[in-house]
């Protein structure tokens, strides 16, 4: 048929609403139902007719007698007219539109229950399972028909408008809805659906989602995740692509964005400690670690691009170049280069004391990506000492413990209270948290008590702010004249303001 071929059945399932408007025929439940009616309803009709042809037939002939009374006495006014009696076929859809749902509790022992007097939750799961069962339908794994008939008269195109999937359903349950809508999907079926849930959020459909923001100004602004996403380059888009790190920012309107696990930590621990409203769950702020200051620029320019406000922490080291490099404001970054050429000056002029002691050798050796610069160190000595040849791998571990020393004295430098550097510096902090970047005045671990642990990561889940006051967290944080508060109170006041 034309309609069945050509135009799709359409099924709205919208969230919570009223119970009638759910169970009446028009709701969501009568549409599923006719939904189940089309994917069996030729093989019944056929047998219908079959066993109501003799009524059929006798209602066509017995109609004539009715017919020519009734025709009778319309030509008595119109004598140009008369009647035929045009009795419908009984269909299954018809059966199906009139049947009620009842739904069975083992715990009662009364009457079953109707969809009417059962909660949402209950519904929700109803409308599921039926979509469940359609599925099972379409893809063969459920079928009623009888005999070896296995032709396929062709399904009619279908249209899933699911508002708030997730609706009532455990995250096992979501899990197995995506299954439910691939398999729809797979055959002549098309299904639009919005959510709220990470769980829905998976790698293989991301690109079909649109992300929906409202602006009072504009209006809804839709963008599309794998249109910003294909602009990277294939290795960006692994990194962007975790779907752990996908789940928690693609329904955030802000995202703070940290270089690893242990300044996440520190941030939860410190933000509601200092203002109880500085809650990142309840306010929907997710902390996104990049793995590395050098994913910055990269992240920052794709939230942003994908409609949210990206704020960053970062330490000291970042000013070097990846602070610049997430920056649209070049006198800014002028500021920048001015603060490092005045602290690159005070090293050269010996100026800013900065030396190595063995705690700072042995820190070095116990991180992982020192280890094998360290053994083809020893390696080297004892190359020189039997006058074997040197290699080039060796000459690169040098350089880069010549580098790392080079940069810890620059470091020093930046962070100094050099009257050279000092007030320089701290204005330029002030500048930058105003673009919502926090750099801090060294790592993470300046910002809170020491705890006796060596890990980073251990001695961020060891630190409890709840262990001191207000005033003593303060302290280790950086005090900004201009603004009357430290860095961090004036960083979280911007990212927690409303706008």
């Amino acid at each position: 048929m034309i309609r069945n071929a050509l135009l799709p059945e359409v099924i709205k399932i919208p969230a919570i609403k009223e119970v009638e408007d759910a169970t009446r025929a028009s709701g969501e439940l009568g549409e599923l139902t006719d939904a189940l009616s089309d994917e069996i309803q030729d093989e019944i009709d056929e047998q219908i007719h079959e066993e109501l042809e003799e009524i059929y037939s006798r209602l066509d002939t017995d109609s004539q007698d009715l017919e020519t009374r009734i025709s009778d006495y319309l030509k008595e006014a119109f004598k140009d007219y008369s009647i035929e009696l045009d009795f419908p076929r009984m269909e299954s859809r018809q059966l199906f539109r009139d049947a009620q749902i009842r739904i069975n509790d083992d715990i009662l022992e009364s009457d079953t229950l109707s969809t009417e007097n059962v909660g949402e939750g209950v519904r929700r799961v109803l409308i599921f399972s039926m979509l469940r069962t359609i599925a099972d339908l379409r893809d063969g794994s459920l079928s009623i028909a009888k005999g070896d008939d296995d032709e396929d008269g062709g399904e009619q195109p279908l249209i899933i408008l699911y508002e708030e999937a997730e609706l009532f359903l455990h995250p096992n349950l979501q899990k197995i809805l995506l299954r439910v809508f691939s398999s729809l999907t797979t055959g002549d079926a098309q299904i639009i659906f919005n959510t709220h849930s990470p769980v829905l959020v998976q790698n293989q459909i991301l690109d079909t989602i649109n992300i929906v923001r409202k602006n009072q100004e504009k209006g809804s602004k839709v963008t599309q995740f794998h249109t910003v996403l294909n602009d990277r380059e294939p290795g960006e888009r692994s990194r962007l692509m975790d779907l752990q790190k996908v789940s928690s920012y693609i329904f955030s309107d802000k995202v703070i964005l940290v270089e690893g696990r242990s300044d996440e930590l520190i941030l939860r621990k410190l933000a509601p400690k200092l203002d109880s409203e500085w809650e990142f769950e309840s306010n929907e702020i997710p902390i996104l670690p990049v793995e590395g200051k050098g994913n910055f620029p990269l992240f920052k320019d794709f939230l942003e691009e994908l409609g949210m406000d990206a704020f960053v922490v970062a330490d000291i080291g970042a000013l070097r170049r990846t602070i610049p490099g997430i920056l649209d404001d070049e006198e800014l970054v002028e500021e920048i280069e001015r603060v490092k050429d005045t602290a690159a000056s005070l090293v050269e002029a010996g100026e800013v004391e900065q030396r190595w002691t063995k705690s700072d050798i042995s820190k070095l050796i116990n991180r992982a990506s020192w280890e094998k610069t360290f053994d083809r160190l020893k390696e080297l000595e004892e190359r020189l000492e039997d006058g074997e040849e040197v290699k080039e791998e060796h000459i690169e571990s040098v350089k880069k413990l010549t580098n790392k020393r080079s940069k810890d004295a620059w470091r020093e430098a930046i962070t100094s209270d050099h009257e050279r550097i000092n007030s320089a510096r701290l204005e330029l902090r002030d500048r930058l948290l105003g673009v919502g970047i926090l750099v801090l005045q060294g790592e993470i671990e300046d910002y809170y008590p020491d705890v006796d642990v060596g890990h980073k990561i251990e001695a961020a889940l060891e630190f409890s702010a709840d262990d001191y006051d207000n005033d003593e967290l303060r302290g280790y944080f950086v005090e900004l004249p201009s603004r009357g508060r430290t860095d961090v109170e004036v960083f979280f006041t911007k990212v927690f303001q409303s706008e």
